[in-house]
């Protein structure tokens, strides 16, 4: 439409261009107009500068309004005026065949393009719905914690969303697997031992087992047990239901006294060589976290460590992050050990001797999550070195 009008337009200022150049000939050469040939059958009349009429091809027509004289410049100057009546693009027999061919060719072109969109909404609303469909039900599956294999739809995105479903799926099986084998592992670590403390409370009360002090004492020792199992379970889910933490600068003299003062008895008590080596000022952190957190490595290094062994603390920078490694000799992890030692309620073969409750290293490891740090363990025959890495 904006093409015909420039069409139209353009051919209108073209004949009034034409009109105009007769009408400066006949104000030129008034004497000389019976051989004019006009562009069109317009009524076209002439006027001089004073308005008076010079040529006409209607007599004398009737009375000319001023707004409806076209002023005649030559060289800037005004010569006269002519009037030649509405100039239409359709008084041509031939303009009006272009005209009704190009609206016909532009009416096909709508109802073809109204066609072929039809037709390409079908297309790829087909070629849609059948994926979408299938990603939906692959939705529905994974409420049922599901795992649902990756599709091929030959959709770029759609196979980005069918690709992110699977991983989902994925992940939420492997944590319900988790959780299960967690709730189990924990009715374990709790059916024994009160088991045990049921049977000879029982044994107690029928008079087949006298209550002795010696049995009392290790019975007090399982229900402390079950207690450390309990606090660190209520421990371990408060900590993973933080969403975020309140981290300030800690000073690194006064941080490694805290985190080493509560062992201090057990130290001296084993004869255990201590050693520090601090090379950073200060480091970023929830200081109560942290010291709960490495205080548990520390608690196991000194549990395992034997008499006259060495414990160490070092605390630096690498690149970007600060390094805390708590490091002790008299003991080992092996390989298949360092893949489970943070997992909730396990408990290696030296552990199992010991009272605890197995969940102090998950409680360590989510503490460093939260701080967006990581923490690892290496060990050698006689050496274990757990390192934790905190950004600043």
């Amino acid at each position: 439409m904006i093409g015909i009008n420039i069409i139209l337009s353009g051919y209108k200022s073209s004949k009034y261009n034409e009109y105009e150049k007769i009408a400066i000939s006949i104000i030129e050469h008034p004497d000389k107009t019976s051989g004019i040939v006009l562009p069109g059958t317009n009524p076209f009349f002439v006027f001089s500068e004073n308005k008076n009429l010079i040529f006409s091809n209607r007599g004398k027509g009737r009375a000319m309004r001023f707004k409806e004289m076209r002023p005649v410049y030559l060289e800037e100057k005004l010569i006269g005026y002519f009037h030649a009546g509405d100039i239409g693009f359709a008084d041509n027999r031939t303009n009006r065949i272009f005209l009704v061919s190009i609206i016909f060719l532009s009416l096909f072109s709508i109802l073809l393009s109204l066609v072929i969109g039809y037709f390409s909404a079908r297309f790829s609303a087909n070629r849609l719905s059948v994926p979408i469909e299938l990603l939906r039900k692959d939705l529905h599956i994974i409420r049922s914690l599901t795992i649902v294999e990756k599709r091929k739809l030959n959709i770029t995105e759609l196979d980005s969303i069918s690709s992110d479903i699977s991983e989902t799926s994925k992940i939420l099986k492997s944590q319900e697997d988790y959780k299960q084998q967690w709730l189990k592992d924990l009715s374990h670590d709790l059916r024994t031992p009160l088991a045990g403390l049921k049977s000879q409370l029982e044994a107690i009360s029928d008079g087949v087992l006298a209550p002795s002090k010696e049995r009392l004492d290790r019975m007090m020792v399982e229900v402390e047990r079950l207690e450390n199992l309990a606090l660190s379970t209520t421990e371990l889910v408060e900590i993973e239901a933080h969403k975020t933490i309140k981290k300030s600068l800690i000073d690194s003299n006064s941080f490694i006294k805290k985190l080493i003062s509560p062992y201090e008895i057990e130290i001296n008590k084993k004869a255990i060589e201590l050693s520090e080596n601090i090379k950073v000022e200060s480091l970023s952190g929830d200081e109560d976290l942290l010291l709960r957190g490495l205080g548990n490595i520390v608690s196991n290094a000194v549990k395992y460590a034997g008499e006259n062994e060495k414990i160490g603390i070092k605390l630096y920078c690498e690149e970007s992050n600060s390094i805390v490694e708590i490091s002790n000799t008299g003991s080992n992890i092996s390989d298949e050990q360092k893949d489970l030692i943070f997992t909730r309620l396990y408990r290696g073969d030296s552990a199992r001797a010991e009272q605890g409750s197995g969940l102090g290293l998950s409680i360590t490891r989510e503490i460093i999550n939260l701080h967006g740090g990581e923490v690892t363990v290496q060990s050698s025959s006689n050496e274990v070195i757990f390192k934790v890495t905190l950004p600043k």
